[in-house]
């Protein structure tokens, strides 16, 4: 069972990060602020497209970003935490924006045990440089898998989008 909810807790984890991670680095339309913007407050994070939209927030049950309920997953809670980072260390907060977030997903099984997972997005990553035309770019896959028993494991990856030289 602790290697069963090992696995479940990484997926889980991996999952939101993958999501976080295929966002603008700030805000792309509206005034700049840190945190949901007033025009993506709403019982999902559908709207949710800047990294810090998804900072200090919590679901249990874990949610998809579509707000289904991950029913195989009663008890767990997903919580977020995004702070501006510090370039010269990275694990410092700075009170300005420096061009760098750190993201902290925690994933917390029903008997308390926790997993954690850190990232890093910067503001020079290629999903912030506006492409020449315009494209659908694909960041991430998830997947939902049936098993035997009637439970239900979701997973997530990244994919790598990268210009083909000619």
């Amino acid at each position: 069972m602790a290697a069963e909810q090992l696995l479940d807790g990484t997926a889980l984890a991996q999952e939101l990060m993958n999501e976080i991670l295929s966002q603008h680095y700030e805000e792309p339309t509206e005034l700049l602020g840190f945190g949901v913007e007033l025009s993506e407050l709403g019982s999902n994070r559908n709207s949710w497209d800047d990294v810090d939209d998804y900072n200090n927030w919590s679901a249990s049950p874990p949610r998809l970003k579509d707000n289904t309920t991950l029913s195989a997953y009663s008890g767990w809670t997903r919580s977020v935490q995004v702070r501006r980072a510090k370039l010269s260390h990275p694990n410092d907060n700075s009170l300005t924006d420096q061009g760098l977030k750190r993201i902290e997903v925690t994933v917390t099984a029903p008997d308390g045990v926790q997993t954690v997972l850190l990232a890093w997005r910067s503001q020079w990553g290629s999903l912030e440089q506006p492409p020449a035309a315009d494209a659908t770019v694909h960041t991430h896959v998830t997947n939902q898998i049936q098993l035997t028993g009637g439970r239900t494991h979701y997973s997530s990856t990244a994919l790598s989008n990268h210009a083909q030289d000619q």
